[in-house]
Formats: C-alpha cells, structure tokens, sequence
C-alpha cells in the first residue's frame, strides 16, 4: 500500500469507531430521575398535597388548595357577577373572542378574613410573590360545549407588566374530559374540588422577560355538566395598592 494510503485508513478506522460508539451511546435507554413523591404542606388552615406534574418546565398540582367553605362563599357571592369570557386585545383593552367561549368575573380584592383573602395568602405563601403583584381574582365557568383554546397566559404586547405566575383552581368535580391541556408536555389535569394546578410563565423581574413556550394550555369543553375554576394571576409589577 502507498505510504499516503496508510494515513486515510487510519482516519476511516477512526470515524467508524467513532460512529459505532454514538450509535451505541443512542440506543442504551435514558433512565431520567423519577419526579420527587407528592408530599403534605400546611398553609395556614389548609393541608395540601403537592405533587409535582412536570419538572421542566415544573407544573405542580395541590390538592386541597380550596376548602369546602370558601368554595360556598365564592358560589353564593359572585355567580350573579359571570359574564361572557373576554381576551387581552392587540389593541388594549378587552375583547371577546369565539376561542374563548366561556363566562368570567374578576372578583373584588380579598378582606377582612373572608374566603378571597386567605386564598390570596395561600397563593402568596405557594408561590412566593408578593401580594401587591396578585390580579383580583377571576372566577370561570364552563358549560357543555365551551371551551379555551389553548393559549398563553403572558402577554406579548406587555412587558413592563407580565404575568409571571399562574394557578388555576376548580371548584367543583366536573366532567374529566374538561381538564386543563398542556399540548407540549403531553399534561391533562382532570377538574377535581379544591385542586389547583400552577406554573411559572416567566421569569419574575425585568424587562423582555423570557417567557416559557411549552406552556400553552387550554380548557378543554365538559361534555356535560358545569365546570366552574379560579384563575389566580401573579405580575411582574405591582397591581394593587397594598
């Protein structure tokens, strides 16, 4: 063989040792950590369950994030309120918009011990945002047949002001089939009483936050029966004079 044919060899040898090992290195079985056992966290007057759903992005679930009597005070107060679903417009403002079929009501800020004060503290507590940064409150309702697309919570035209924090509770066992979708992450939480589930948007201070593209969700349509929920929203400024 020329001697100039020994070198190309050699680098032939090289690159199919080198292909085979990545061809084994693909085929061995990626054994990802389990996701941390739920655990029990007192909250004031409430036991939760925590689990957490996804670790990356993190999508926790907290059973018992609503208790029996504030779900009634909520109930017998603000129904009456619910009007059709509106969503943020381009242009400012509010507009409805037939990919939000729903009915809401943004609820007065929580006092005086009753039922919208403790969740809001129990929200501060589980997320670690300052109440000054918490939107009043929105009770939803879905009938048979309406429906969210999904979507995301943070606002595109709005930085100076994002949401940073989302918790959505149910107040009611509703149809499973209406669970709250995350596409991206293959994730369907069922509506159960009291349970929340929660997510980080984006980052919680300054300017062009980065936001968290695998947290489209959506409110998938009951088939029957009435499913009523809690949006909890935390912004990146403040919203509230506390």
């Amino acid at each position: 063989m020329p001697a100039r044919g020994k070198p190309l060899l050699a680098l032939a040898l090289v690159a199919f040792c080198v292909a085979v090992l990545l061809l084994a290195a693909s085929a061995r079985p990626s054994h990802a950590p389990p996701p941390p056992p739920p655990c029990d966290l007192r909250v004031a007057d409430a036991l939760l369950r925590v689990e957490v759903l996804c670790e990356e992005p993190v999508v926790r679930l907290y059973e018992g994030f609503l208790l029996d009597a504030e779900i009634e005070e909520l109930v017998s107060l603000y129904l009456p309120r619910l009007a059709p679903s509106t969503v943020m417009s381009p242009r400012g403002g509010t507009q409805v918009h037939p990919g939000r079929t729903s009915w809401t009501a943004f609820l007065p800020l929580g006092s005086g011990g009753d039922a919208l004060e403790r969740i809001e503290r129990r929200a501060v507590t589980l997320s670690g945002r300052p109440r000054s940064h918490l939107e009043n409150l929105q009770l939803v309702r879905y009938e048979p047949g309406q429906r969210y697309e999904p979507h995301f919570d943070y606002f595109t035209e709005d930085h100076d002001s994002q949401r940073t924090t989302s918790i959505f509770a149910y107040l009611n066992d509703a149809d499973p089939g209406a669970c709250t979708e995350f596409p991206e992450l293959g994730l369907c939480v069922a509506p159960r009483k009291g349970r929340a589930v929660s997510w980080e948007n984006c980052a919680a201070h300054g300017l062009g936050l980065r936001v968290e593209p695998k947290l489209k969700h959506g409110g998938r349509p009951p088939a029957s029966g009435v499913k009523y929920g809690l949006n909890v929203w935390f912004r990146s400024a403040p919203q509230r004079g506390l």
